[in-house]
């Protein structure tokens, strides 16, 4: 990112944690809950179908983000790439002075790579070898997502790895963090929550808790080492080592990190989406901040977001960590 605007946001979330002010700086926006793959740790794809915002109701959000400041946009999914729109999508957002990011499995990374030109990041998911990959994903997924960044790196686009550890893939450290030196692509690793996100049912590929922490702990050996391909910083590591016992953090979610579905409804964070969502699509963004109640848990072990709550409680190696990604 160009260090002037990687200093301003910097600057915004200094400011937001200060005066504690609710601010749209970031936004993981599921777009679509379609997906092209039934990937074992997740049901997303098995829900029901919402009624996806149109092009035009998304760029009008958009606006209203803008003009509240916000820094940055995740598009997610499902399969965001399936929008026939993503392109348009992207490049109004950066038009707005918005970076952008986008969450994707890269099996349509060959098709779609033109229309996503102006993309900030693209960020992959990436489970292992070949045999596991294509377990949790399904036949041709590892393949596809070698390609798509073999790809990504000939247009000199900023790629990243996201690694869920199930109960498939804790033996499988070494390989991923060798695959990713191979590729020069750094990941972050987050566990398989034990209930699937947005629901209150178990999730049955979740890692076994013994084996998890010894592939935590074999992490944070390598960071030590200054393994720079794990994007996870120390502090974050030694967090998600105490999954799944709660342990305090500080929670970005609902202050300056929201999350808004395929229909327009903004909530706090995936576990909150019962009580707090609200319809941008009725009522505007501006509104729906305003009414969103707020939320705070212990239980933060996204990868990512762990990382923006440590750096957002200044703990300084989490600080250096996010400059160095």
């Amino acid at each position: 990112m160009n260090p002037v605007k990687l200093f301003s946001i910097g600057l915004r979330l200094a400011l937001a944690r200060i005066f504690n002010k609710k601010k749209p700086l970031f936004l993981s926006w599921q777009i679509t809950q379609r997906c092209n793959l039934r990937c074992k740790y997740c049901d997303y794809w098995n829900g029901r179908k919402e009624d996806e915002l149109s092009t035009k109701e998304i760029s009008g959000i958009i606006d209203e983000l803008a003009a509240l400041g916000a820094a940055a946009i995740s598009f997610t999914g499902g399969e965001p790439l399936i929008r026939n729109d993503i392109g348009e999508l992207v490049s109004y957002a950066k038009s707005k002075g918005i970076s952008c990011k986008i969450n994707t499995n890269g099996v349509l990374i060959p098709m779609k790579l033109e229309q996503i030109k102006d993309i900030d990041q693209v960020n992959l998911s990436f489970d292992g070898p070949q045999e596991i990959h294509d377990q949790v994903r399904g036949t041709g997924a590892y393949e596809a997502v070698l390609n798509a960044v073999k790809l990504l790196k000939r247009y000199n686009k900023n790629v990243l790895f996201h690694t869920t550890l199930t109960k498939y893939n804790l033996s499988a450290i070494d390989f991923i963090l060798d695959k990713c030196r191979e590729l020069e692509v750094g990941t972050f690793f987050q566990p398989a929550t034990e209930l699937y996100l947005l629901k209150r049912t178990i999730n049955p590929h979740s890692p076994e808790i013994n084996g998890y922490q010894e592939a935590i702990k074999l992490l944070i050996r390598e960071k030590k080492k200054r393994d720079k391909y794990i994007c996870n910083s120390l502090s974050g590591l030694r967090h998600l080592l105490h999954w799944p016992k709660p342990k305090q953090i500080y929670c970005s979610a609902g202050r300056i990190m929201f999350r808004m579905d395929a229909k327009g409804q903004l909530y706090n964070c995936d576990r909150f989406s019962e009580a707090n969502r609200l319809s941008c699509r009725d009522k505007g963004l501006s509104f729906v901040l305003q009414n969103l109640k707020p939320s705070s848990c212990k239980e933060c072990w996204c990868g990512p977001l762990v990382e923006l709550n440590l750096a957002m409680s200044f703990r300084l190696d989490a600080i250096m960590n996010a400059f160095r990604l």
